[in-house]
């Protein structure tokens, strides 16, 4: 039975604190296309908000073929499955989304847990230090803002949301999906189930749901990518992914999570390196159990 972890007070008023910056609410705004060209750079985090953009909105589900670093990816993922793996035996230790991001705890309660690598611009040294060859399927997306291991528990269900804002697209990268048939997700009216290592694009402004209704976790890579645009508004889409990368919509999952690899980081490492000296004993082509050695089939 595992062991149910709980937070030291030290790091329950770390987080209290953090916790307490409220998530800046945007503003929408009626601007022109000619507006827009004119605008300060400064002023631009609400453009994608605006009607005329978002008829610039692909579809709920895009075609991997529009992305070529797609197929490199899919052809590549036994290291980073593997890390999911190890990651996995440490699965109390993972936080709940909610504990790192306030906002996020209604929608995802406590059997939706994170791993981030990567908020909005922002890495996450030690995680990439940890999951080498996850951090080396992060490095070939192009454009990448945002990555971070995202696990479902059984029985999570992520009510129907929509993403912050529109400059970015999602990509999913399933990496240990054993019930494939009990978990899905739906974007507006289309819904798709992950299967392991098969990619998904998706549009994360549009209303979507997700669910894990099997008995074992789902992880996917989460990633957010610069949506393409016309090249005109290149300079709006970044600015605002500028705009919440200096927000604390970022630094409060950041922050947050970089307190909880002080308090828990050591534990972490722990169980994924029993993970990982397993795999390697595998490989090898000896298996140890009970003090014996025998050649594994």
């Amino acid at each position: 039975m595992s062991k149910k972890i709980t937070i030291s007070e030290k790091v329950k008023n770390k987080l209290s604190c953090m916790l307490q910056l409220k998530r800046r609410r945007l503003s929408g705004a009626e601007l022109s296309l000619q507006q827009i060209r004119q605008a300060d750079i400064a002023d631009v985090a609400t453009l994608f908000d605006h009607e005329l953009l978002k008829t610039q909105a692909p579809d709920d589900f895009l075609s991997n073929e529009r992305f070529p670093w797609i197929a490199n990816i899919e052809a590549n993922t036994a290291g980073i499955e593997q890390e999911t793996a190890n990651l996995l035996r440490a699965i109390d230790l993972v936080p709940p989304f909610g504990d790192v991001q306030e906002s996020q705890r209604t929608l995802s309660g406590s059997k939706w847990r994170i791993f981030p690598f990567l908020v909005y611009g922002h890495r996450v040294d030690w995680s990439h230090e940890a999951f080498p060859a996850t951090s080396e399927v992060i490095s070939k997306i192009p454009e990448c803002i945002t990555a971070m291991f995202s696990i479902l528990q059984p029985g999570q269900h992520l009510h129907p949301h929509i993403g912050p804002n529109s400059a970015v697209l999602r990509y999913h990268l399933p990496t240990y999906v054993p019930e494939p048939d009990k978990c899905a997700i739906r974007v507006a009216d289309q819904t798709r189930h992950w299967e392991q290592s098969k990619s998904l694009v998706l549009n994360d402004y549009r209303e979507h749901e997700a669910w894990n209704r099997g008995e074992k976790a789902r992880v996917v890579l989460f990633v957010d990518f610069k949506r393409p645009v016309p090249t005109e508004l290149e300079p709006h889409r970044d600015a605002v992914i500028e705009r919440y990368s200096a927000d604390n919509f970022s630094h409060e999952i950041f922050d947050n999570f970089n307190i909880w690899v002080d308090s828990y980081g050591e534990q972490i490492l722990g169980k994924v390196n029993q993970g990982s000296a397993t795999a390697a004993i595998r490989d090898s082509g000896t298996l140890t159990k009970e003090g014996q050695t025998f050649e594994s089939a």
